[in-house]
């Protein structure tokens, strides 16, 4: 029980960080084009 657990937090926490990962380069990319286009 506690292991299945484990597995589905860490799942979770990794996908926390993947997204806030790519949330950060989203926003660097933004900003570094200046939102010269915005159809993505």
């Amino acid at each position: 029980m506690s292991f299945l657990k484990f597995k589905a937090g860490a799942r979770y926490l990794t996908f926390k960080f993947l997204f806030f990962k790519f949330e950060l380069l989203n926003l660097a990319s933004n900003r570094r084009d200046g939102y010269s286009f915005e159809m993505t």
